[in-house]
């Protein structure tokens, strides 16, 4: 059944699966954790630190990797400092009477994710991120639209946000598109363009025209950082593109393309938001990709003020991400 509105809620439950590569995740992580003596190491509480010096182990991967197997339900965690639960020292230690752990793999295989994990754990390395520094760019950009639409990120953000009363939206370093794509369908007035490079704009152009919208949505290859990204606009999107180092680029380019009382959507990552499995998981998957340093959404609100944004508000948050918009004066 081919998805025809990306604005509503999606005509088949994607839940069984996407449960299904959540375990996935974790399954990896426990054989991980017993293969390198962590639960091992756990049978008495310490903290992530230390952990991470007794193993050799890049200390900020090494917590995030706990965090997710407190949250998995294998580890307790209390004032930082984490402990096997029961069931896994006397169900998962090598050696053991009762040790089921001779049925988790052995080893992992290369790319999968807890090889990978390793590898970064024992260098104190991540690899890097941004979409243009992988093998195929637009294959991992498609399985990121994908996963935006399945766990309601694309939805949520455009329930969360009104351009009923908007005509021109820019969606900047709008990747796979299907932001642009679900307000396009919401907001018949609404005519976007998608900026970003050359490479992953003619992805977005892809889709774009498949769903009948080429007449409203327009792409502009271009890099942004680097480039005039144009005016007029009254309401812009800035969705995951954003970082401290960049906003000083960024930001002021982004409030003289808004016309005055124009509307900015941020949606960013960030490190106060409520714990659970789904966002633990995509915590440590955005460290493993380069991605190691989030910031309060407080951090942002303050950023957003002074580059001279008015009325901040924050207005949706799912997993770790954040939704704000601001006023351009």
């Amino acid at each position: 059944m081919k998805i025809t509105n990306f604005c509503e809620k999606l005509p088949v439950d994607p839940s069984p699966v996407q449960n299904l590569l959540t375990q996935g995740v974790v399954y990896e992580l426990v054989a991980l954790a017993v293969k390198e003596g962590v639960f091992t190491a756990l049978t008495k509480e310490k903290t992530a630190d230390v952990l991470a010096a007794e193993l050799g182990w890049d200390a900020m991967l090494a917590e995030l990797m706990l965090k997710v197997l407190v949250q998995g339900g294998y580890l307790t965690c209390c004032q930082d400092n984490y402990r096997v639960i029961q069931a896994v020292e006397q169900f998962l230690q090598p050696g053991t009477p009762f040790c089921l752990a001779d049925s988790l793999l052995p080893e992992f295989p290369a790319g999968s994710f807890a090889y990978r994990l390793r590898q970064a754990l024992v260098n104190h390395d991540s690899f890097p991120g941004g979409h243009v520094n992988f093998a195929n760019p637009t294959k991992r950009l498609s399985g990121i639209g994908a996963r935006a639409l399945t766990s309601q990120f694309v939805q949520t953000t455009v329930q969360a946000v009104s351009l009923a009363q908007k005509t021109k939206l820019l969606d900047l370093g709008g990747g796979h598109g299907y932001y642009s794509i679900a307000f396009a369908q919401k907001y018949p007035q609404l005519a976007v363009t998608v900026f970003d490079v050359p490479e992953i704009a003619a992805m977005a152009s892809a889709s774009i025209q498949e769903y009948g919208l080429s007449s409203r949505i327009r792409t502009q290859p271009g890099n942004f950082l680097d480039e005039d990204i144009g005016s007029g606009y009254d309401a812009v999107l800035c969705s995951l593109v954003l970082s401290p180092p960049t906003l000083g680029t960024v930001l002021p380019k982004v409030y003289q393309a808004l016309a005055p009382q124009g509307l900015l959507i941020v949606r960013t990552h960030i490190s106060d938001a409520p714990p659970s499995l789904t966002g633990s998981i995509n915590r440590l998957f955005c460290a493993l990709n380069g991605h190691r340093v989030m910031h309060p959404i407080s951090d942002w609100q303050a950023w957003l003020l002074e580059y001279g944004f008015q009325d901040v508000q924050t207005v949706s948050v799912m997993e770790t991400v954040v939704v704000l918009t601001a006023i351009r004066k």
